[in-house]
């Protein structure tokens, strides 16, 4: 069995950022990350609530490791792009 993946909370929020875009779609962008697009969707749920204090958005329940499985969301997305 494989392992589950963790992406960091600064991904995450990249790739809501990037499904944010004018003619992107959650699927695009979620193909073009290597991520199923009802993860995306979720994160965008998540990022949507507010949080218990009503200011700031929630950590999307990830620890912070340091470092990301993959790589940053904009250089990967630019990498798909050039293809």
């Amino acid at each position: 069995m494989a392992k589950r993946r963790r992406f960091s909370a600064e991904f995450k929020r990249e790739a809501v950022e990037l499904t944010r875009r004018p003619q992107a779609s959650v699927s695009q962008v979620a193909q073009e990350l290597g991520v199923n697009a009802n993860v995306l969707s979720r994160w965008r749920r998540e990022l949507a609530k507010p949080s218990k204090a009503g200011r700031t958005p929630p950590k999307l329940g990830v620890r912070e490791t340091g470092s990301s499985p993959r790589p940053a969301v904009a250089g990967r997305v630019q990498r798909s792009i050039r293809r």
